[in-house]
């Protein structure tokens, strides 16, 4: 059936109140755009970036009295809300899919294959997953997921003991598994990410022995082999300590999300536990990996 669409142009402190009382008016979709063509960054545990200005597209039945629900929105937010504003009727599409058109088949090293949940081919390689990012963060597109992959193709063992930290979608630890890990302990302060990661572990056939996963303050002592984290600059040198106590001597440690202007702050706030080698680079962004003195 037709909906009607509204889009507004607001600002990323307007931008949850204004989607609020859009849904309250009877909106059945909400949905976030930059505005301005300015670089968001993957984000941190719990975080979920917006843009400074932002255009804000709403779904309504074609039958919604618009009049009215611009009224309670001036109300509310004032009448310069409304001066760039568009109403018009749409016919219906797959909305919840259409962000699959640029979500394809990946490749690393010849070695790692990702494919999206809907486009699975008859035969695949053994070393290939099958992922269905949902809600959470992580499909492989972005430069230090790409980085992170990359680093888990050339370095992972059988006997590695992996603390994904800030695992999203669970990318990164289903990949080190199917690279040859031994477990996975997958960490997130966000219950739509372990979900996510639960659901995308299924669909690889990875048991819960392999791969657990656990809010922060559930993850139990232990001493891993390796420590991922792919997150913002900030978490991660916050997160320094804390890593010290997760990852055994000599283990690898591997920090991304950061650009490549952070590295030194990165490398400072590990300098009394670890060591890095030279960083990967990848667009803006930066990788950095070593080890637990």
């Amino acid at each position: 059936m037709p909906f009607l669409q509204m889009t507004l142009a607001t600002t990323r402190d307007q931008a949850e109140k204004l989607s609020n009382a859009l849904e309250d008016l009877g909106a059945l979709a909400i949905t976030l755009q930059d505005a301005q063509d300015q670089p968001i960054y993957a984000p941190g545990l719990g975080e979920t970036p917006l843009w400074d200005h932002i255009k804000l597209t709403s779904l309504f039945d074609e039958y919604a009295d618009v009049p009215n629900i611009m009224t309670d929105l001036q109300k509310q937010f004032g009448h310069e809300l409304f001066n760039h504003h568009s109403v018009e009727l749409i016919v219906d599409q797959a909305w919840e899919h259409t962000w699959k058109n640029d979500f394809k088949p990946q490749c690393y090293l010849n070695k790692l294959w990702i494919y999206p949940s809907w486009d699975i081919p008859k035969e695949r390689p053994p070393n290939s997953l099958i992922l269905d990012p949902g809600m959470a963060f992580g499909t492989g597109k972005h430069p230090t997921t790409q980085l992170c992959l990359t680093w888990l193709t050339q370095n992972i063992s059988q006997q590695n003991l992996v603390i994904d930290y800030g695992c999203g979608s669970g990318i990164l630890g289903i990949a080190a598994i199917k690279l040859g890990a031994n477990k996975v302990f997958a960490v997130d302060n966000d219950p739509q990410a372990l979900t996510s990661t639960r659901e995308n572990s299924e669909l690889n056939e990875i048991s819960s022995e392999q791969l657990r996963t656990f809010l922060p303050e559930e993850l139990p002592p232990v001493h891993a082999d390796v420590l991922i984290a792919n997150i913002l600059a900030l978490p991660l040198i916050e997160l320094s300590p804390h890593f010290s106590q997760l990852l055994k001597p000599g283990g690898k440690i591997v920090l991304s999300g950061i650009l490549a202007n952070q590295v030194d702050a990165i490398k400072t706030a590990y300098s009394t536990w670890a060591t890095f080698d030279p960083p990967e680079l990848q667009q803006d962004w930066a990788c950095l990996s070593g080890r637990r003195v």
